[in-house]
């Protein structure tokens, strides 16, 4: 299965808007930065896994979870929970 584009996450959680009230809290953008700088190292980690499916099978699921983490805190961050 071919990965997506490393500025996905980036991508899709990238909102156009004009009210600078819907930007992202500095606390939010913090853990987005995070989460952003995870998700580089587990794609890098991805592409120098050599087919070890241990290591496949991690980076995936670790893979999944940030990308939950990341929807989770793109809909707190825009209804202000």
């Amino acid at each position: 299965m071919p990965n997506p584009p490393d500025d996905l996450l980036q991508r899709v959680f990238d909102d156009v808007h004009l009210d600078p009230s819907l930007d992202l809290s500095p606390s939010h953008q913090q853990l987005f930065d995070l989460l952003c700088g995870l998700w580089a190292q587990v794609r890098l980690a991805q592409d120098s896994s050599s087919g070890d499916q241990f290591a496949d099978s991690l980076l995936m699921d670790l893979e999944s979870r940030l990308m939950a983490i990341a929807l989770v805190l793109q809909v707190k961050s825009n209804t202000g929970r």
